[in-house]
């Protein structure tokens, strides 16, 4: 029983293969036709190496001026952060600031962001499983991601004011 409308991932990172792009690539192989009909993944900042597939579901986009980083970001609806190494990767900030729900892999400071099911959710790094799980979990259930992406703008404004941070 998958949900009604098309969703929107987005993911923009360097060209590392610490971001985990090919980790993403290989959640979205293994998703099933009735998830890839229902979703659309836009990259920003990846360049395939060798004989990669893209998936028709996939855009590919080079690294870019954030303008337009975020003006994608903005039409997204859920932005993928799938990292084997990062401390607070400031994606994830934008992300929640425009209201979208984050799907972050479980190290470093990504788990001090990400409060799994109330703003985002959680996978094991490297787990691709676990990746596709999260992804198919958007897809599912549009409510969830919605309320998510509700809670994300409200602990940005909440827990991430600079001025109160550092008064504290």
């Amino acid at each position: 029983n998958i949900g009604s409308e098309k969703i929107i991932f987005i993911m923009a990172a360097r060209n590392d293969e610490t971001k985990g792009w090919y980790q993403l690539l290989n959640s979205i192989y293994l998703l099933n036709k009735g998830y890839l009909a229902k979703s659309k993944f836009v990259f920003y900042g990846f360049k395939p190496r060798g004989n990669i597939i893209i998936p028709k579901n996939v855009q590919v986009h080079p690294f870019t001026k954030r303008f337009d980083v975020l003006v994608a970001l903005n039409t997204a609806d859920v932005a993928i952060v799938p990292s084997w190494v990062d401390n607070s990767p400031y994606t994830i900030y934008e992300a929640m600031s425009f209201a979208k729900p984050v799907i972050g892999s479980n190290i470093g400071g990504i788990p001090e962001l990400i409060k799994h099911k109330f703003n985002g959710l959680l996978f094991n790094d490297r787990n691709k499983a676990e990746l596709k799980n999260a992804i198919e979990y958007m897809i599912k259930y549009p409510e969830k991601k919605r309320q998510m992406g509700n809670s994300a703008i409200k602990y940005i404004n909440d827990e991430c004011d600079l001025n109160s941070n550092i008064s504290s």
